[in-house]
């Protein structure tokens, strides 16, 4: 256990991952569910008893969602599915790349409009621009956003749903899609802000293409960027 400024970083697990990835937290249920992409394994840690349960999937998985009915969205290498941890059962929804055999889905999350937001990526180094972003809704309709992507990951939206946070690890930069704006480009050294006065700095990429950011406070009420 160890100190970090004002709050405390306490180890929840007692065993190693290959690649951890995907937290999700369940208020409802109060665990946290998160993936370990190359084991590949569903996880679900119960944050009051402190229990671990794990589900062996049936292909790499890149990350995962919560639903209303209690099963879990799952990105697989072989789509996306959905997944009840109840009966282990899985029910497949879509692939929104069944011809790209170099792919898998890797970073994914739920948008303001309630779709799955889910993007792909080239799996064998040096990484090639195969990876696309895509927009998966309830009913398994797929739509392709935007390609040339590498290494899609980060996901994230402004707390108002306006605006769109989308990286590309392997390539070095952020996008954001911000409402009436179109697409805005950043890199090494940008900076953007979003209420409540939160600022995020793009420092450096880690040896695995992972963003490395700082995330401190900042006076802007708006989002403003800076490259």
């Amino acid at each position: 256990m160890g100190a970090t400024g004002s709050g405390v970083t306490r180890r929840l697990i007692n065993f190693p991952l290959g690649i951890g990835e995907s937290p999700v937290w369940d208020e409802q249920s109060g665990v946290l569910w998160f993936v370990d992409i190359v084991a590949p394994r569903l996880y679900r840690f119960d944050a009051e008893t402190g229990d671990v349960t794990f589900f062996e999937m049936p292909a790499l998985i890149g990350s995962i969602a919560l639903t209303s009915d209690r099963r879990i969205l799952v990105a697989l290498r072989t789509g996306v599915h959905l997944f009840d941890p109840e009966t282990q059962e899985m029910t497949f929804l879509v692939n929104p790349e069944p011809d790209v055999a170099s792919n898998r889905l890797n970073d994914g999350k739920v948008g303001p409009d309630g779709a799955f937001w889910i993007g792909s990526m080239h799996m064998a180094r040096p990484f090639q621009s195969t990876g696309a972003l895509y927009r998966v809704t309830a009913d398994g309709e797929a739509t392709r956003i935007v390609g040339d992507i590498a290494v899609s990951n980060g996901l994230a939206w402004s707390p108002d749903g306006r605006t769109m946070y989308h990286a590309d690890s392997a390539k070095g930069w952020v996008k954001t899609y911000m409402e009436g704006q179109g697409e805005t480009l950043m890199q090494q050294g940008s900076a953007w802000t979003q209420p409540p006065r939160i600022k995020h700095l793009i420092l450096d990429y880690s040896d695995d293409v992972e963003l490395l950011e700082v995330i401190l406070p900042a006076e802007f009420k708006t989002v403003e960027l800076a490259s």
